[in-house]
């Protein structure tokens, strides 16, 4: 069972000496509304108060992504950043995508969205550039080994952690989190924070490119506690699709929820170990004779 107070003791105390080491006169923060970008928001928070540096905040909307996450991206912004704005950036990767299609062909939902995702990157750089700051990254585990995020579109400079944490963990921080704040000696200003978790949490995990309706619908699965069984089994217990042996977790798996589903995953994760390695992906010194 994580100790989630000593956490976001360890996360924040990092934050602060890492801001302080490289000088850093900002953090910018794109937020989705989803969860992930909310809990790192709340994190920050505090240590930007503490510094007096600007959480700089930035939603970048898209016509696939729906009301209640714009409406949950505002209330996290307005809640904890200095600088918050939301900008609709549809007609410039819809520009790109249409520019890329008449060169190279037609385009996959998937692939319009790996557009979108390096866009919201670009102008997050772009701003962290101008006010002398670095990205905030927000994947967690269970994405990092899904490979459930874009090269070049969704890792920034600085992770608080939640790259440790299965996805079903980012929503036990979050609740520890929105019960800190409520439990604040600033009762307006925390409430609304607090509040603006809650709505967050109560938000359907989707990746707001329109890939589909939500993320455990394009793992097979019904929700992130099923997800994360699978993949804590991969992970832990080195878990495969050979396995039929009796009482193996892998019969557990698919008695449990469903076989495709299950299978599906442990495919992500078998085809995306691309992902998960240092970039760029290159020969060994001794393969090139230089050792």
């Amino acid at each position: 069972m994580i100790d989630y107070k000593l956490f976001v003791e360890n996360s924040r105390k990092w934050l602060e000496d890492y801001i302080l080491s490289n000088h850093l006169q900002s953090l910018v923060l794109g937020i989705s509304g989803g969860i992930d970008s909310t809990v790192s928001a709340a994190l920050a928070y505090p240590v930007c108060k503490k510094l007096n540096i600007p959480l700089i905040g930035r939603t970048l909307t898209t016509v696939t992504n729906k009301e209640q996450e714009h409406a949950a991206a505002i209330a996290v912004g307005n809640a904890f950043c200095n600088d918050f704005k939301v900008i609709d950036i549809t007609y410039d990767t819809e520009l790109l995508a249409n520019h890329f299609e008449i060169s190279d062909g037609a385009m996959s939902k998937l692939q319009k969205g790996n557009i979108k995702a390096r866009y919201r990157m670009m102008y997050l750089y772009h701003v962290a550039s101008l006010n002398k700051g670095v990205v905030i990254d927000n994947d967690n585990f269970t994405e990092y080994n899904l490979g459930f995020f874009t090269i070049h579109g969704d890792q920034g400079d600085i992770n608080l952690g939640l790259h440790y944490l299965w996805k079903t963990e980012i929503y036990e921080l979050a609740d520890y989190l929105c019960d800190t704040y409520m439990e604040s000696t600033v009762p307006i200003k925390h409430t609304e924070q607090s509040e603006a978790i809650r709505k967050s949490m109560a938000l359907i995990p989707t990746d707001g490119n329109g890939v589909s309706k939500s993320d455990c619908e394009q793992f097979g699965l019904e929700n992130y506690e099923q997800v994360d069984d699978v993949l804590k089994n991969i992970y832990y217990n080195k878990v495969t699709k050979d396995d039929y042996s009796d009482n193996s977790e892998y019969c557990r798996l698919i008695d449990s929820y469903n076989e495709q589903g299950v299978d599906k995953v442990i495919t992500l994760h078998q085809n995306t170990a691309y992902k998960r390695q240092e970039l760029p992906i290159k020969p060994n010194k001794e393969i090139l004779g230089l050792a």
